[in-house]
């Protein structure tokens, strides 16, 4: 059954990798376009700012994060704070589960522990990580119910989906 197996996958691995131009032709066609997107990139000027304004909010995660790990009263030095941010942040940034939950638990349990943090306390670190990621979304929402975004031409996305002028 093994070698039935593998021969199968190897198969199926193989006719994707023959057809793959297809494939992706198939699968730019279900994506929505964003022209926009493009525009926004042929300046040198938008990319730095965009690289800038990626740093700033970096930097602004990071400071959430260790006002965190602070306000638990977490005995955890910068660098090892600095570690439990990349690892949360790269976990959670994994496609595994919704908003990282349950991921980024885990990894923060198992560092932390290392760390001689309880998981009490790695789990409630996580958990106040999470109740910041649904604040973004709450604050970001209502900014864009507020103003939604417009595209190069003064529409918004659902004027031009819909063909209105």
């Amino acid at each position: 059954p093994r070698v039935l197996v593998a021969c199968a996958l190897g198969g199926v691995v193989l006719g994707a990798f023959a057809a793959r131009r297809r494939l992706l032709d198939f699968a730019a066609a279900l994506l929505p376009r964003f022209p926009q997107a493009a525009d926004a990139l042929a300046g040198q000027g938008s990319v730095a700012a965009a690289a800038a304004a990626t740093i700033v909010a970096t930097i602004i995660a990071f400071v959430r994060f260790e006002l965190l790990v602070v306000a638990l009263g977490l005995p955890l030095p910068w660098p090892q704070v600095f570690t439990a941010f990349v690892l949360a942040s790269g976990v959670a940034a994994l496609p595994l589960s919704v908003a990282g939950l349950g991921t980024r638990d885990l990894a923060l349990v198992g560092y932390l522990r290392g760390c001689g943090v309880s998981p009490a306390d790695a789990i409630a670190l996580s958990s106040l990580c999470l109740s910041l990621f649904l604040w973004n979304a709450i604050v970001a929402s209502a900014l864009w119910l507020v103003r939604p975004p417009r595209s190069s031409s003064g529409r918004s996305p659902q004027d031009e989906r819909s063909g209105l002028q």
